[in-house]
């Protein structure tokens, strides 16, 4: 790995994204981590939620992929990931093999950004992931500043919400509602906007407008 780095440094090469894949089902495993190092992605995989989560507080990825069954265990990994590890921020795309739509929600709240279901081919999975790295860019380019006001504190980068001494847990997607909304303080917002930014996988149809609070009138 050492030696790669060295020859990308010397030839200016752009460095691989780096996917971390858990899948349980080594027939799947081993043909899609294949396919990503063809895709121009560094795949590692694990066999399972246990191991999956050790490499995610080990080692930053760009993306991670986890396919676990049942699909509820997806969402408890997610949890994990987003509670302690150094990946706390990385985009993970959950892939549900047999879910209703409760399931894919459990998903989604437990810290998952996007859920595919299967069956799906390649081509749709790496324009998902393509997807979340460009959402993560623009995350990068605005900045996890903590947002504060008196003694009240939402800090992304830390996925932390603060009331005076009291520390708030929230849902995933609740804290990303929370963060979005006091982003744009006087913003009046459209549920349709809402949901493009925090589902974008879902379909549209909200008409509803909710105005995001100014961080002054708490």
């Amino acid at each position: 790995m050492d030696s790669v780095r060295r020859r990308r440094r010397v030839t200016g090469e752009a460095p691989r994204r780096s996917v971390l894949y858990i899948e349980s089902d080594e027939r799947l495993s081993e043909p899609v981590t294949r396919r990503l190092r063809r895709e121009g992605f560094d795949s590692i995989s694990a066999k399972d939620a246990a191991l999956g989560l050790k490499m995610s507080r080990e080692r930053r990825f760009n993306v991670i992929i986890t396919s676990l069954e049942p699909s509820q265990m997806n969402a408890t990994v997610c949890l994990a990931i987003r509670r302690r590890s150094v990946n706390r921020s990385t985009p993970i795309l959950a892939i549900a093999k047999e879910a209703d739509e409760g399931d894919i929600v459990t998903v989604l709240d437990g810290g998952a950004d996007d859920c595919l279901t299967v069956p799906f081919g390649a081509s749709e999975l790496f324009a998902r992931m393509r997807a979340l790295l460009r959402r993560r860019r623009l995350v990068e380019v605005g900045g996890d500043a903590p947002i504060k006001f008196s003694d009240f504190e939402i800090d992304r980068s830390k996925r932390m919400v603060r009331i005076g001494c009291k520390y708030v847990q929230l849902t995933y997607k609740g804290f990303e509602l929370l963060h979005l909304m006091f982003s744009h303080p006087g913003v009046t917002m459209t549920r349709e906007t809402l949901a493009s930014q925090l589902w974008p996988e879902r379909p549209s149809g909200f008409t509803r407008k909710v105005a995001g609070r100014d961080p002054g009138r708490l």
